[in-house]
């Protein structure tokens, strides 16, 4: 007995397993990758900042803004008064 093949009509067509993004996604996408990058920069400054500090790491902004003027890494010319 003969099985008949399909024919090419019956088979599925090969899309790919994802569709590209939308132009207007593609934004959203650049934006979303941006502020992960930023994420990691500021951990790995407050690992940073914890191994170089020898006094206990701040649990409060204003710790960290003055823990930050402390060490140095904001200059006189970006610091924000915070009273």
């Amino acid at each position: 007995m003969r099985i008949p093949r399909p024919s090419k009509s019956d088979q599925p067509s090969k899309k790919p397993a994802f569709e590209p993004a939308d132009s207007q996604w593609k934004n959203l996408y650049t934006i979303g990758g941006a502020t992960a990058l930023v994420a990691v920069a500021f951990e790995i400054v407050a690992v940073l900042i914890g191994i170089i500090s020898t006094t206990p790491t701040p649990n409060t902004v204003i710790g960290w803004f003055t823990l930050l003027q402390t060490i140095g890494s904001l200059d006189s010319k970006t610091s924000v008064s915070l009273t």
